[in-house]
């Protein structure tokens, strides 16, 4: 299917095997390019995609934040879902740092949500904010 919308590449990271994963959020899309970029395969999402990260069972993680979710896509052959993990709070960047996900949202202060690999929330961080010498967050 070909794209409605102009490309709105807010990730993109490679994989073993020359792969190359480009997240669309433009077009609501996750996309496949191989050694040299040539598009191989893409598959639509629910919501808008925003980051992604690779699992290790060699599989991804992408966050949705419009539906605050996580989903997580099988990529060892044609891509396809696996499972949908609903957070509490709009979720934006992810990474997994010792089996869990760290997700940055713009929620609750732009909190950091630590998460078990099901989704369950372990805890929140509030980073530190400045205003040129002043703390505004304490």
């Amino acid at each position: 299917m070909e794209d409605i919308y102009k490309c709105n590449i807010t990730d993109i990271f490679s994989l073993q095997g020359a792969k190359h994963i480009i997240v669309d959020y433009g077009n609501s899309k996750i996309k496949v390019y191989g050694e040299h970029f040539q598009f191989q395969e893409s598959m639509t999402l629910q919501g808008y995609p925003w980051n992604a990260c690779v699992l290790q069972d060699n599989n991804m993680a992408v966050t949705v934040p419009n539906i605050k979710t996580i989903l997580v896509i099988g990529i060892s052959d044609k891509m396809h879902k696996i499972r949908e993990i609903r957070t509490r709070l709009w979720c934006w960047g992810i990474a997994v740092v010792k089996d869990q996900f760290v997700i940055t949202t713009q929620s609750d202060d732009s909190s950091i949500l630590i998460l078990d690999m099901t989704g369950k929330e372990i805890r929140t961080v509030r980073p530190i904010t400045y205003l040129g010498d002043k703390l505004l967050n304490p």
